[in-house]
């Protein structure tokens, strides 16, 4: 934006401070308060003045420079306080992502919110004189891309990108630069083409070839956001909805040939829809979601088969077959209790497809015909290959024990969501995926990138590294920040407590030969299991083998996370007998009671008696000194067998 005061002099802002989720900054100048979606002036000597608008656009680089090849990036100065750009804070975003930190928005709500569209619904606020309207890019899509309207009694039109999988916006004033009305439509080819000249448009609304070419239209003051971004802060919002009948989206190879074969198969395919590029998971071809009686699913196509494997990896609510992984994906305010999308459901009690799974009769059908009509692709690279599941699987071979993942932590807050692969915000240049991983105690990132010259020069910039053919992994100490929840103030190096294991000779060499694809490899786990500890991913509920028909029980550190903080544990008795399936601890936490099942059939060898002076020790190391039982399994094993008391309070 610019200044449009009488004096057109320049201003510096500074964020001053948050209202309804939107951050308000205030100019240096004057110590005015501004709205930034539309650059009006709130508070201050210069309340009422709005900026003019400099138009932008949400879109890919790629996109960007097919217009505009010449293009330059700014690059950031070096800045010690964000020296990592890529990591940090707001290092989790991602295109349209859902969930806004509870303690963000109520602390700064001030007024009823509009809730006519979930908060990180994508959208396009077009404004015209006093008049404004909302577009969802999910209506315009379903308009065929080209929407027409009346703003102030001005004529606008807002288009889309002809990709189905592209988020490119922009809202124009629909009139020539003689003030000739302009009507546009979608060519056969996917070009936009006024009515009357039959002239090509780009999308950021110049005509680039025709009678009319090297014309541009007036840009509307338009600004492409989440929905909470605009819709919290301002009162009685038009949105535009598309009216029936929808244009049908083109259901792109190879998913076509699948909900063909779906559909002939009896399944009810509705709804379907092109996966945004920007939302893709990393390496990701090409994706697609749609409901299959009733369940929304994801469709996603990798490069080759280690791509896939690591997506399905970083995801368990999935299934792969070859290079397609197909992954139960709910809407997004299922996953939350609440309809502000603050407040996220626990992983096992959201209602996940019973279409991924195998042993589900229904589920057994349905991947049947998917297999049968995906058919692999030719142009799919063969084999498995070496990716970061098989770099992790030899580390862990080699035996160093590792958890995949790490807590999402929002605007400073505890999602409660668990996240094993990185969001391509955090992608160095020329990476294609990573893992967030604790090797021990510690916390890592491993990088997978397309080329080993890409590798070395990261590993090159970034001191904490190691790199083994394309792979490099890098030291991320939760301490690296002066607050570091929130990601803020990188601390100067000397002050970081780097991890030591990248300079051990020993697991070097063994972070070589994982790379390689050389040495042990840990047996091929399901999700949840950590080497010889099991995890269970529904329940939370780890189990050990100690010796012979002995195991130790606790709760896994997701599980402390989603249920604690905890005060009290009640456990069975020493000598009680548990059955699996059944209720066997019972948790104590500031959100209530949470009951954990028990892993085996068998009977109660020793409780933690730790926990009845320091039940905190189950929150501060929950797979460590804060174990729970030391059960002896029966010899089958088999559910139903015996019964136990639930009675002693730790």
């Amino acid at each position: 934006m610019a200044s449009e005061s009488s004096d057109s002099a320049p201003m510096s802002m500074v964020l001053r401070n948050i209202w309804c989720c939107t951050m308000i900054p205030m100019d240096r100048q004057t110590k005015s308060l501004w709205l930034p979606p539309e650059g009006i002036c709130i508070a201050g000597e210069r309340r009422g003045e709005v900026l003019r608008r400099v138009p932008s656009w949400q879109c890919t680089f790629g996109e960007w420079r097919r217009i505009h090849p010449s293009t330059k990036v700014l690059v950031p100065p070096h800045e010690q306080r964000n020296a990592d750009e890529r990591h940090g804070h707001a290092a989790e975003e991602t295109l349209g992502r859902a969930q806004v930190s509870g303690a963000f928005a109520y602390h700064s709500i001030a007024r009823p919110i509009d809730t006519q569209l979930p908060e990180n619904e994508l959208v396009l606020v077009v404004t015209v004189g006093a008049e404004t309207r909302i577009f969802p890019l999910r209506e315009v899509r379903r308009a065929g891309g080209i929407v027409h309207s009346m703003l102030a009694k001005t004529p606008v039109v807002v288009w889309t990108s002809p990709e189905e999988d592209s988020c490119f916006m922009g809202a124009y004033e629909a009139l020539a630069e003689k003030g000739a009305r302009r009507t546009f439509r979608r060519a056969l080819d996917g070009a936009l083409r006024d009515e009357e000249t039959d002239s090509t448009w780009a999308l950021t609304g110049e005509a680039i070839a025709g009678p009319s070419r090297g014309e541009r239209l007036r840009p509307a003051n338009f600004t492409f956001c989440r929905w909470h971004a605009w819709g919290w802060s301002h009162a009685a919002n038009e949105v535009y909805r598309a009216s029936p009948p929808f244009v049908a989206v083109t259901e792109v190879p190879p998913f076509d040939r699948v909900f063909a074969a779906l559909r002939s198969a009896g399944f009810v395919v509705e709804g379907v829809e092109r996966i945004l590029a920007q939302q893709l998971p990393n390496e990701a071809r090409v994706g697609m979601s749609g409901w299959v009686r009733g369940d929304r699913l994801s469709f996603l196509e990798f490069p080759n088969e280690a791509a896939a494997v690591d997506a399905s990896r970083a995801f368990p609510q999935s299934v792969r077959l070859g290079v397609l992984v197909i992954s139960s994906a709910p809407e997004e305010r299922l996953l939350f209790r609440d309809s502000l999308q603050t407040q996220r459901i626990p992983v096992n009690e959201v209602r996940w497809s019973p279409l991924i799974r195998r042993e589900d009769p229904g589920g057994a059908d349905f991947l049947a015909v998917v297999e049968r009509a995906f058919g692999g692709r030719d142009d799919a690279a063969p084999g498995l290959g070496v990716g970061l599941s098989e770099v992790v699987d030899r580390l862990e071979g080699a035996g160093h024990a590792i958890e995949l993942g790490a807590e999402l932590v929002i605007d400073g807050y505890r999602s409660g969501r668990w996240v094993t692969e990185i969001t391509r915000r955090q992608l160095r240049p020329g990476a294609t995926s990573g893992y967030l991983l604790r090797i021990g105690k510690e916390d890592f990132i491993l990088y997978k990138f397309g080329s080993v010259a890409a590798a070395e020069r990261y590993e090159t910039e970034e001191p904490h590294s190691i790199r083994a053919g394309s792979f490099v992994l890098r030291s991320t100490p939760r301490r690296m920040y002066q607050l570091p929840v929130w990601g803020f103030g990188r601390l100067p190096d000397d002050q970081v407590p780097w991890s030591k294991l990248l300079g051990d000779e020993a697991f070097r060499r063994a972070f070589a030969s994982a790379a390689e694809g050389i040495g042990p490899k840990a047996p091929r786990r399901r999700a949840g299991e950590e080497g010889a500890r099991r995890y269970d991913p529904d329940t939370h509920v780890w189990t050990e083998p100690l010796h012979e028909r002995t195991v130790r029980v606790g709760i896994s550190s997701f599980g402390q996370r989603e249920y604690g903080p905890f005060y009290g544990w009640v456990l069975p008795d020493a000598g009680s007998e548990v059955v699996r399936g059944q209720p066997m601890v019972t948790g104590l936490s500031l959100t209530g009671e949470h009951v954990l099942p028990a892993p085996v059939d068998g009977r109660v060898r020793l409780c933690n008696e730790r926990l009845a002076d320091t039940p905190e020790l189950a929150q501060q190391d929950p797979e460590g000194e804060g174990w729970l039982l030391e059960i002896e399994t029966s010899a089958t094993d088999e559910p139903g067998a015996g019964s136990r008391s639930h009675g002693k309070r730790a």
